[in-house]
Order: structure tokens, then sequence, then C-alpha cells
């Protein structure tokens, strides 16, 4: 149990309207009746790769504070690509549930949360790599599919 579980807390978002774009970035906008976020795919050219930023207010102001990470997962593979902000106001986590073109899901979260192991396990690891970090142990995946985990654990 965490000594502090306010820390590790998240908020599940929805969709709200259709994403807009201009001539260099398209956003996509999301919200739960507390807060309103949004998220900026910034590209130079049709050939540059995609740069996600986030910001984050509440309902009824009109400013955002810039956040600290967009993670994007991709829920048919288990794939997840993170992007970090530079000069973030708030140390939370954007997360963009998709499978395919189609996004499914938005939750931010705490940084707490998002570095824990606990939300490793759940989210991150796939298949191929498991980010678990610990001193004492490494976990390497062994068989994942979409109701059942198993996981080696190596102790050093």
């Amino acid at each position: 149990m965490p000594q502090n579980p306010a820390n590790y807390s998240f908020t599940v978002l929805g969709a709200m309207g259709q994403p807009q774009q201009n001539a260099t970035a398209q956003f996509y906008f999301f919200g739960n009746g507390n807060y309103n976020v949004t998220l900026v795919n910034r590209r130079v050219n049709a050939t540059s790769a995609p740069n996600y930023s986030a910001y984050l207010g509440t309902v009824g102001q009109s400013r955002l504070y810039r956040i600290s990470r967009v993670l994007l997962y991709n829920s048919s593979n288990y794939a997840y690509t993170a992007f970090n902000a530079t000069g973030a106001q708030f140390n939370y986590t954007l997360m963009i549930i998709f499978s395919g073109t189609q996004i499914e899901g938005a939750l931010i979260m705490t940084d707490a949360l998002y570095s824990s192991n606990l939300f490793k396990l759940v989210w991150l690891c796939n298949q191929y790599q498991c980010p678990y970090s610990n001193s004492s142990a490494r976990i390497s995946p062994v068989f994942i599919n979409n109701d059942t985990r198993i996981y080696r654990i190596v102790y050093s």
C-alpha cells in the first residue's frame, strides 16, 4: 500500500468534439467536467515525425498549463511511445489509448502513478519488453495475451 495514495491518482477523460487542425498542428480535446485537456500534434511538414504535447486547464478558466508527458498507448499491440515536454508546469502524464487510428480513451495521471512499477506491469509490459525497475529484481515477459500475463522474475 502506498504511503500517500493521493500521489497515485488518475482521472478518466472523455473525448470532446472533432479534432481541429491548422497548417502545422492537429488539436484533440478531452475533458471530464472538471478538467479540459488539449493534445497538440505538431508537424513541421508532411514527412516529419509527430511531436505531441498536452495542456491542462480547469472548467471555466481559459488558461492552460503544459503537462510533463504524453503517452500514446496502442491497445492492439501493447506498444507505447512517450513524449516529454520541456517547460512543463504540471508533473502529470496524459495517456491516450488507441487502436490503429481510433482513440479509445484518455486519462491523466500523477507522476507517482506513471513512475510506479504497478503501472509499468499493468500497462507498459508487452511481449517484447517490460520497463519494470527494481534494484533487486528484473522482469521479462514470457507470455502475454488479452487476459493472461506470465513474467519471469530474476533476483539479483
